[in-house]
């Protein structure tokens, strides 16, 4: 995970830094945390999931902060952001408690190690055996009554992201001074031009189409465990 996640935005910083120029820093430290998940394919076989927030490392320099944890790679990542809000929290003050003074890492390992990995309440939907060979991109579930329908959606998800993308990942934010609440989904992580707009909130000059939602908001909450980098 570490290798590839360093990797990746390595190129994306630097690519926002030439972009923003002298107004990188400024739309760099009021930038909103991401909370995020990844399916498998991304990171390895396992999905991960975890916050990313701006920060300045050991040596000075102005790099995010991740805190991250695997997941089973059976979890439903659209299920998993509504059930695990109180882990997310969680994880949230932690990587915030890591700004203060007195800050101390042994405390946070413990305090990681207390947290533990993300559990789902359900996975995705399951593929009984049969013994015909499934037909390309098409599904069935069994609907107990016509208010259930909304329930469903997100089970069907996860299949039409892997025919679509393959692997993808999934990140929202409750926003910042400068940019709104937002939720983005993507194949694999963010490309590097699109991955600045994580930064500077100009979705469309980076790339990213926007879908209209009306007024619809997201609530937030103001054995392996998470690890930072």
């Amino acid at each position: 995970f570490i290798a590839r996640w360093e990797t990746w935005m390595q190129e994306p910083i630097a690519n926002s830094r030439e972009q923003l120029g002298d107004f990188w820093l400024d739309n760099y430290l009021t930038s909103p945390m991401w909370r995020f998940a990844l399916s498998p394919g991304i990171c390895g076989e396992q999905g991960w999931a975890g916050i990313l927030m701006p920060s300045v490392d050991r040596v000075g320099r102005y790099y995010p902060f991740t805190l991250a944890a695997k997941l089973d790679p059976k979890f439903n990542l659209f299920l998993f952001m509504e059930e695990s809000e109180s882990w997310f929290a969680r994880l949230e003050e932690l990587a915030l408690s890591c700004l203060e003074d007195d800050f101390q890492m042994e405390a946070l390992e413990q305090q990681l190690r207390q947290l533990g990995a993300p559990t789902a309440e359900r996975e995705e939907l399951s593929h009984p055996d049969a013994p015909v060979t499934p037909l390309n991109n098409a599904w069935h579930a069994q609907l107990q009554e016509q208010s259930a329908l909304r329930g469903l959606y997100p089970l069907f998800m996860p299949h039409l992201m892997k025919k679509l993308l393959f692997a993808y990942s999934i990140w929202w934010t409750q926003g910042s001074e400068r940019i709104s609440p937002s939720l983005l989904i993507c194949q694999g992580l963010p490309q590097i031009r699109g991955a600045s707009a994580l930064i500077d909130g100009a979705w469309t000059e980076h790339g990213w189409e926007e879908i209209e939602t009306g007024a619809y908001s997201m609530g937030f909450a103001t054995s392996e465990t998470p690890e930072s980098l």
